[in-house]
């Protein structure tokens, strides 16, 4: 086994870090137009599937999405008037209300286009949206909930039966 060598206070070197502002700026630009461009795609991804969903089903014709929104915009509205004002949640409320603006000229867009999305391009929408960091984060919470949940239920009913 090796032993771990560890470097004496008085023997350390010191670290010189240089900030590169230019490239530092070029960085936080190239993310914020990246994070711009999911923004767009998940606009056009739910549109799309808003669409399709509610042109090939027997849904009520109330989009879900927007009623969403429209349910966080109210709950961080309700949130900022509080006691406490919070300037994150109305910051957060006007955001929402930007996503919801967006949503809603995708939607136009879609349906102005008069045609409705086959199920193979909304498939490679939803793949694309995969490809996007925080989508896949959360996709992957959600699947180990289901995870969780589908295994507590499994217990439940196991010990149903031995009863």
């Amino acid at each position: 086994m090796t032993s771990m060598k560890k470097c004496p206070s008085n023997d350390q070197k010191p670290t010189e870090y240089r900030l590169e502002y230019e490239a530092v700026g070029h960085q936080v630009e190239e993310s914020i137009d990246e994070l711009n461009e999911y923004l767009i795609l998940l606009c056009k991804t739910s549109a799309k599937l808003a669409q399709f969903l509610m042109k090939t089903s027997q849904m009520q014709h109330d989009d879900s999405i927007v009623s969403e929104i429209d349910r966080m915009i109210d709950e961080e509205n309700v949130i900022s008037q509080g006691e406490t004002p919070r300037d994150l949640n109305k910051k957060l409320m006007e955001k929402l209300k930007q996503l919801k603006t967006n949503y809603q000229k995708q939607k136009n867009q879609t349906e102005r286009n008069q045609s409705i999305s086959d199920l193979a391009e909304i498939y490679n929408l939803l793949n694309l949206l995969k490809g996007i960091p925080m989508v896949n984060i959360q996709l992957d919470a959600i699947k180990n909930y289901q995870q969780t949940l589908l295994e507590s239920n499994q217990r439940h009913i196991s010990t149903t039966k031995i009863k």
